[in-house]
């Protein structure tokens, strides 16, 4: 297996940006959302011991969409800066320039939701590992996401299993 430490390195300073940013977010949002009284309510049907969540805020997945955003800008800015826009590339053409530099999965699942140059990323990475004999599925076009990918691994799970009848599974219509 190839690790390229550079990318490692950058995933990992990315990723303590995001952590640290939204610990500070939160530590300055969650009071500010407290003084608001936007929390959740408690019905009294469930269990008592789970008034205690009673006003807790509902709206702190807010400081980690902020946090990433503003990394995200923060790490395209620095590139720009640097004059290496070039490796702010999609993870499509990411996978595709590492198949060429020998890494080869078993599988490669490209279907990516529609950014700039979606189209074209989908048609180069197909064309990567078709020429390299690594297996892929990718959705051509702008259509795709994390539930067109988890629908294609449920896929692949029940074709292993020999469990695409659904009754073989269990369902009875």
């Amino acid at each position: 297996m190839i690790i390229n430490t550079e990318m490692l390195l950058k995933f990992g300073i990315t990723f303590g940006c995001v952590f640290l940013l939204s610990v500070l977010l939160l530590h300055w949002l969650i009071p500010i959302l407290k003084s608001k009284k936007v929390g959740q309510k408690i019905l009294t049907i469930g269990p008592r011991w789970h008034m205690a969540k009673e006003g807790t805020p509902t709206m702190g997945g807010i400081g980690f969409i902020v946090a990433i955003l503003v990394t995200l800008c923060g790490v395209s800015v620095y590139y720009f800066i640097c004059h290496q826009s070039e490796l702010l590339l999609p993870l499509a053409l990411t996978i595709a320039e590492e198949i060429e530099a020998g890494l080869r999965p078993a599988l490669v699942i490209g279907v990516p939701v529609g950014f700039v140059n979606v189209v074209e990323s989908k048609e180069t990475l197909f064309a990567v590992c078709e020429q390299h004999g690594v297996p892929a599925i990718v959705a051509m076009g702008r259509k795709g996401g994390s539930n067109v990918a988890a629908a294609i691994c449920n896929a692949l799970v029940y074709s292993a299993a020999e469990m695409l009848d659904p009754a073989a599974r269990g369902w009875r219509g």
